[in-house]
């Protein structure tokens, strides 16, 4: 079976000034469970979600996880996993439209 070496999703809630209002990032994969990854999500909060601040929230990410190894990556493989689906994730999740409503 297929399986992930290692995943990362995210939540984000910006308010209509473009600052991050909440953020929750979780890391699967990389370690023997998923790990909330709470200093990066508050990286965040505050601040406009822009280039500079998800690639910090990303580094925060990486150091943040105790990665392991087998045969399928290297822990290091791993994290540096991390960091880029971190930074990809955010980017991602910024990106998307909000749903419509329909009342």
């Amino acid at each position: 079976g297929d399986f992930a070496i290692a995943g990362v999703t995210c939540l984000l809630d910006v308010d209509v000034t473009g600052a991050c209002v909440a953020a929750r990032i979780v890391v699967f994969g990389v370690s023997d469970g998923p790990g909330l990854l709470a200093d990066a999500a508050a990286s965040l909060i505050g601040r406009e979600p822009d280039d500079a601040a998800i690639r910090h929230a990303a580094k925060v990410a990486r150091g943040a996880v105790m990665c392991r190894a087998d045969l399928h990556a290297s822990a290091e493989y791993r994290a540096e996993l991390v960091e880029a689906l971190t930074a990809r994730t955010l980017s991602q999740a910024l990106t998307r439209p909000l749903p419509s409503s329909h009342a």
